[in-house]
């Protein structure tokens, strides 16, 4: 007998600067810790049966991130026992069963949200920036890779994005993007692409991914 879980947890603080295959590190290690039987795959190179929801850019906090475990031998798996065992952090927010929907987490999830802090004193220019790029038909990013320079419109993968409030002297931009086999888009690649700022200055901004969602697969993600 097994069971599926669905762990909901938070990536916050310095820890988010630890790359995504350090983070699946991580949850291993702990998941042994706490003593949870976890189920392995068949075949020559057995594995921890865990799907994590898509990787955060490095840098990025989450804060409804997803993981789904599968347990064997039927026994239970709860927030404190994992809670237990986590780094300064990482912190579970809910666990709680789930049917074997037969695609990973990656696999399913389309759609990310994310929010970004700038200081109250760019706002005129952030919002100016924000409905230029709501106004246009196109976004066309530049980016260096290994095989020189990628240049691609990316207006299409940005379903929404807005300017909020965010405290006395802070201005929030909101944003949902595509991922997965929708097509990917990288926060640092859409903040780049339309603020037209250096690399250093984005990558010195607070970003957050807020939420995760699948409009068929997984209909009830936050």
């Amino acid at each position: 007998m097994r069971s599926m879980y669905r762990v909901t947890y938070s990536k916050e603080g310095l820890i988010k600067f630890i790359s995504h295959l350090d983070l699946i590190r991580l949850w291993q290690r702990a998941l042994r810790r706490a003593g949870v039987k976890v189920e392995m795959s068949k075949g020559f190179s057995p594995h921890p049966r865990i799907s994590f929801g898509p990787p955060l850019p490095l840098g990025v906090a989450g804060r409804v991130e997803l993981m789904d475990v599968e347990v064997a031998g039927g026994e239970s798996l709860t927030m404190d026992r994992l809670n237990s065992f986590l780094p300064s952090g990482i912190r579970v927010h809910e666990v709680r069963p789930v049917s074997d929907q037969g695609r990973s987490l990656c696999a399913a999830i389309n759609r990310a949200s994310y929010e970004v802090e700038f200081e109250k004193a760019v706002e005129r220019e952030v919002t100016s920036k924000v409905e230029a790029l709501r106004a246009s038909p196109s976004l066309v990013t530049h980016r260096k890779t290994e095989r020189g320079e990628r240049c691609r419109d990316i207006r299409n993968l940005i379903e929404e994005i807005g300017v909020g409030e965010g405290g006395e002297e802070r201005v929030v931009v909101r944003f949902t993007v595509k991922v997965g086999e929708m097509g990917n888009l990288n926060p640092y690649e859409l903040l780049e692409g339309f603020l037209g700022w250096p690399e250093e200055r984005i990558r010195k901004l607070t970003i957050t991914r807020t939420a995760l969602f699948s409009q068929s697969v997984i209909p009830q993600l936050r």
